[in-house]
């Protein structure tokens, strides 16, 4: 996930620094000389037992990755320091940084840091330090519950912006969900004078209640690899998002599969005291080649072994084809684009012919037709 530019040193404080089950590896006592920066602070487990000391955040750096306790991990290590040692909110985290499932992010108005963990397919952690004043403090928001019964991610993007004096955060990231469904969470947290807390700053159109957090969906994994997490226009402050979120009303169900099946963006617009949910045909495609920008709906996306291939639906209720290599990303120009197609509801087929080719795309395979005679089938990818 990030690369490593250094050798032998690096890449053995990386591959303790990222274990989720951490060894008492040999050589811990040949630890190098660090400077002391401050009183000498001791890690104690919940057991009372003592695990490390530490007199400058090198140094606890240093001890965490090389795996110098025992029987805890990293990240039970990093929340103890953090305690410990208000400074850390300042320190860089290199090593740390370099592990797949410790991510560290900075707000851009520096008052908020978030830390964020999760184990493989575990349910992912988040803590957050904060400053008020020229205090620095911890904040645990273990499990950041969404709406629907999702959870936070790891931390992918960090927005922030204020309001009458209180500064609101909002933690974007990917999730997976119940039956290989992909997509991302949103949750939002604010600071004030009274100190960090969640934000129920989602306004869910008929709810009575505004939500915390978020569950997005991508309706097809092939999307999101491009989709990212749209973005946030902090001028205006609205989030321009690539997807229907599963949940909320007005979603535009024109598709005949399956109501996900669109990628045309929705707006959250900050009305002053919530993000209120808006959908916006008006806002072009940014990870679709430009000239595709005029379908009403996104009606199928399927790989064969070569090729990826998008249905779309158009105003005047035809289809159209377009084909790009699998390699390709859907911004480059198609291979092969073919309109006016049909949707043929006795096979399930959508239909599209092209001189004296014919392509019909249903619900497993390509078949393509030559003056009527089949020439060529391919199946489509899992």
């Amino acid at each position: 996930m990030k690369r490593i530019t250094l050798f032998i040193f690096i890449a053995t404080t990386i591959l303790f620094s990222c274990q989720n089950k951490p060894k008492q590896p040999a050589g811990c006592e040949n630890m190098p000389e660090f400077e002391k920066r401050f009183p000498e602070k001791t890690v104690v487990t919940s057991g009372g037992k003592k695990v490390f000391t530490f007199s400058s955040m090198e140094e606890a750096e240093w001890k965490m990755s090389h795996g110098c306790f025992n029987n805890l991990s990293v990240w039970d290590m990093l929340q103890q320091v953090l305690m410990l040692e208000p400074t850390s909110m300042s320190y860089p985290f290199d090593t740390l940084r370099k592990c797949e499932d410790i991510v560290i992010m900075d707000s851009e108005d520096g008052l908020v840091r978030c830390y964020g963990y999760r184990e493989g397919t575990a349910i992912p952690y988040l803590l957050v330090q904060y400053k008020i004043g020229d205090n620095v403090k911890l904040a645990g928001t273990e499990g950041c519950e969404c709406e629907n019964g999702c959870f936070c991610t790891l931390p992918e993007k960090l927005y922030c912006f204020q309001e009458n004096g209180v500064h609101y955060y909002l933690v974007w990231g990917f999730s997976g969900y119940g039956g290989g469904i992909i997509g991302y969470s949103l949750c939002a947290f604010k600071l004030d004078d009274s100190g960090f807390s969640l934000a129920y700053i989602f306004s869910l159109n008929d709810e009575s209640e505004n939500a915390q957090s978020l569950y997005l969906e991508f309706c097809d994994a092939r999307i999101m690899d491009d989709a990212s997490f749209g973005y946030f226009d902090k001028k205006t402050l609205t989030f321009y998002n690539p997807e229907v979120i599963q949940g909320l009303k007005e979603v535009d169900a024109c598709c005949s599969n399956d109501a996900r099946l669109t990628d045309r963006y929705y707006k959250l617009v900050w009305n002053g005291e919530s993000f209120v949910y808006k959908i916006d045909k008006s806002v072009p495609n940014p990870f679709l080649f430009e000239a595709l920008g005029d379908y009403v709906c996104l009606e199928k996306i399927v790989e064969t072994g070569k090729q990826k291939i998008r249905v779309d639906k158009m105003s005047n209720g035809s289809y159209r084809y377009a084909s790009w290599n699998r390699n390709v990303p859907w911004t480059s120009a198609p291979e092969l684009i073919v309109t006016n197609g049909s949707f043929d509801k006795t096979t399930g087929q959508y239909v599209f012919h092209n001189k004296e080719y014919e392509y019909r795309v249903g619900e497993y395979d390509l078949v393509v037709l030559k003056n009527g005679k089949q020439i060529a089938k391919y199946d489509f990818l899992d």
